[in-house]
């Protein structure tokens, strides 16, 4: 029987400098310098208190009424799945994915119409 030759020399390459690159990013060897301060007076935001202070006729922020949890987004993605799937296996299962994303997009829609 051939033996297994293994994986070539340019894929252990990159897969070691992959994993070098990846093991410096996570120890927070690439940081992100600090922002470098103004370098003139008119770099500088306005300090005066009366700034802070929103416009005339404008009030506090009201909070926002957040839509309820769903599936719906669950069953769009799950269409996506069946219909890229499909696309490498059988145009029968990228009807019924296009089927999924049609349901899954009405009903999001129209829950979030009935809200």
């Amino acid at each position: 029987m051939p033996r297994d030759p293994g994986p070539s020399l340019p894929r252990t390459i990159l897969t070691t400098i992959a994993a070098i690159v990846g093991v410096a990013a996570v120890s927070g060897r690439f940081k992100a310098s600090p922002p470098a301060p103004p370098s003139s007076p008119a770099d500088t935001p306005d300090r005066d208190p009366a700034a802070a202070a929103p416009p005339l006729g404008w009030g506090a922020a009201r909070p926002e009424r957040l839509a309820q949890p769903t599936y719906w987004p669950a069953v769009l993605a799950l269409a996506i799945a069946f219909v890229l799937w499909g696309a490498v296996t059988s145009l029968v299962i990228s009807g019924v994915g296009l089927l999924l994303a049609v349901i899954g997009l009405a009903g999001w829609i129209g829950e979030l119409r009935h809200e």
